[in-house]
């Protein structure tokens, strides 16, 4: 109930307080089935106070009168977009694990994407080793002095060997 000013009488018990932005809050209300009979009363009065009812009687999900969908992603289905974006995206993948592995290491220096793809291209997309091409192979990032016998990670330390040849080599100097 309102004074004459238009302000609220302190200890009203009606439906609530209106807010600026239409929402209705009461303590009484709270976690509380209403009776039709008192939703009725309630709705009578959110029309003379001009609110929509439906902001006092939201529903839950599909109910709720602002749903707009929801999140109909599935794990199963997030799951299959993000590999499904890891294999467009490979070479980022790749090389951003490489950066990660390094940063572990405590190895010196990083290289970009872009320094990566110039390598591949100066080697001519052939293997260091076996002397096979891209696409017929993928290529990897091969650390000529291994990480772990605390070679740089500078793209001066870097070069491109196909998956079989980067295993064969693990981490020694010399390709046996």
């Amino acid at each position: 109930m309102r004074n004459s000013k238009g302000q609220f009488v302190k200890g009203h018990r009606g439906i609530g307080n209106v807010f600026k932005d239409g929402h209705i809050g009461h303590k009484f209300f709270a976690g509380k089935a209403l009776s039709e009979e008192h939703k009725e009363k309630i709705s009578k009065t959110l029309k003379r106070l001009k609110i929509k009812p439906s902001v006092i009687f939201v529903g839950k999900g599909e109910n709720n009168p602002n749903w707009k969908g929801g999140n109909s992603q599935t794990k199963e289905y997030r799951s299959r977009k993000w590999k499904e974006w890891v294999e467009k995206n490979r070479e980022y993948v790749n090389w951003k694990n490489a950066q990660r592995r390094a940063l572990r290491k405590n190895a010196e220096g990083s290289f970009t994407l872009e320094e990566w793809g110039d390598l591949k291209e100066k080697c001519d997309y052939v293997c260091q080793k076996c002397g096979k091409k891209e696409p017929e192979i993928k290529l990897t990032i091969d650390h000529i002095i291994p990480l772990s016998k605390g070679g740089s990670n500078y793209i001066s330390n870097i070069q491109p060997l196909c998956g079989t040849c980067n295993t064969k080599k693990y981490n020694h100097l010399e390709w046996k």
